[in-house]
């Protein structure tokens, strides 16, 4: 329930993520529905092996309320998703990979989204 939200796109480095811009996006149209995709367990894959792949996280989502704030980041390629601030990591669905791929590029500018 955190009230502000903020859509991150980033350049991955080995080591860490660069954020390259940020947008407030707290009141933007579906941030309901993709709160609430972000929190069902039907919207993982938690038995699907990472394997060889090598994400590289594109966007994010940074949740923040009061000093604390939950960052997930995307990879849509790979359709895998990463909260940041603990390091864990899992494969989203299709359809979430899908949906939260749709929300992204309805905020950003159509040529920043591959």
């Amino acid at each position: 329930h955190a009230p502000r939200v903020e859509l991150l796109r980033l350049n991955t480095p080995e080591l860490a993520a660069v954020i390259l811009e940020h947008q407030d996006i707290s009141r933007a149209r579906g941030i309901v529905h993709a709160r609430q995709a972000l929190v069902e367990d039907a919207s993982f894959d938690f038995q699907a092996a990472r394997g060889d792949c090598r994400p590289r996280w594109q966007y994010a989502l940074r949740f923040s309320d009061a000093g604390r704030r939950a960052t997930v980041q995307f990879d849509f390629h790979y359709s895998r998703a990463r909260l940041e601030e603990s390091g864990q990591e899992v494969a989203m669905t299709p359809k979430l990979a899908a949906g939260m791929k749709m929300f992204i590029q309805e905020q950003l500018p159509p040529s920043e989204v591959p």
